[in-house]
C-alpha cells in the first residue's frame, strides 16, 4: 500500500513542494481553528484545543480539517480511556481478577490454570496504532516534524537564487 498523499501545507513547511507536481486548481483554505462538534465525546473536546493549537501554529489547520481533527481528537480520548481502563482493577463480584495495571489475568480450564492477556491491552494497542497514524497525517510524529523547517512567524524565507 502506497503512502498517503502529504498535505502541500506540509510540503511548503517542509522544503519538497514542487510546482510542476502541484495541483494549480487545490483549492486555497484560509486557516483557522475549527470549534469541536456537539457530538463529540467529552474526552475529545477537553483535548481539542491542546492539539488544534499545536496545528494552528504550525500552519496547517484549516476549518476544512474539521473532520480528521475530529477523528484524531477521538482516537487520542480512546486511547486515554483505554490506559484509565486498564489501570483499573477487574473483579467478578467476589474474587478479584486482574489488580490495577496487571496486563495478564489467569483463568482457570480443564487442562489447568491459563494465563490470558486482559482485552484492555488490545484497546490501547488499537488506538496507538490508530493515534499514530493520525498523528502522522498531521505532521505530528518527531519523524514527520523533523522534515518540517516552518520560518518563524511573521518572518520571510530568504531566498538565495532571488538575484538570478
Amino acid at each position: 500500500m502506497p503512502r498517503p498523499r502529504k498535505p502541500t501545507a506540509l510540503k511548503e513547511l517542509a522544503g519538497t513542494l514542487q510546482p510542476c507536481r502541484t495541483n494549480e486548481r487545490e483549492p486555497r483554505l484560509q486557516p483557522g481553528v475549527p470549534l469541536p462538534p456537539p457530538h463529540a465525546s467529552a474526552m475529545a473536546r477537553k483535548v481539542w484545543p491542546g492539539i488544534a493549537g499545536m496545528l494552528e501554529e504550525m500552519g496547517v489547520l484549516t476549518a476544512a480539517d474539521a473532520p480528521a481533527l475530529e477523528a484524531l481528537c477521538e482516537t487520542y480520548a480512546d486511547l486515554l480511556r483505554a490506559r484509565h481502563a486498564l489501570d483499573r482493577g477487574v473483579s467478578d463480584g467476589e474474587d478479584l481478577i486482574a489488580a490495577a495495571g496487571d496486563l495478564t489475568y489467569v483463568t482457570e480450564g480443564k487442562n489447568g490454570k491459563m494465563l490470558r492477556a486482559r482485552p484492555e491491552v488490545a484497546m490501547v494497542a488499537d488506538a496507538d496504532r490508530r493515534l499514530c497514524m493520525w498523528l502522522a497525517r498531521f505532521g505530528l510524529t518527531p519523524a514527520d516534524r523533523s522534515r518540517v523547517s516552518a520560518a518563524a512567524s511573521g518572518e520571510q524565507e530568504e531566498d538565495e537564487y532571488e538575484g538570478f
